[in-house]
């Protein structure tokens, strides 16, 4: 599980959405943006459809999360490890979508 509580981007109470991670100054959970990334949505489609949350905001939760899963890679199987791999290089895709 990734450790949210350092990203400025997100916040946590438990009177929003149930205590998920939510984008800060919203009720847009970050599991929303993943959920949507993988469903095949670019950024900007999240971001029309959530208009709340900005992009700067995507951005720092796609570099937190790559850094949380490079700091938790070290510790997996060899499974876990493809995984990271592969989700390594979807965070790598949707980081040069964004800046395209």
């Amino acid at each position: 599980m990734l450790d949210w509580s350092t990203c400025s981007a997100v916040e946590r109470t438990p009177e929003k959405v149930s205590g998920a991670w939510v984008f800060v100054g919203t009720r847009v959970p970050v599991e929303a943006l993943f959920a949507n990334l993988k469903d095949g949505a670019r950024v900007d489609d999240f971001l029309e459809s959530f208009p709340g949350v900005t992009r700067e905001q995507v951005q720092a939760v796609l570099r937190h999360a790559k850094r949380d899963l490079m700091r938790l890679a070290g510790s997996w199987t060899e499974e876990e490890f493809q995984e990271f791999e592969k989700n390594v290089a979807l965070f790598e895709e949707i980081d040069d979508e964004m800046w395209r």
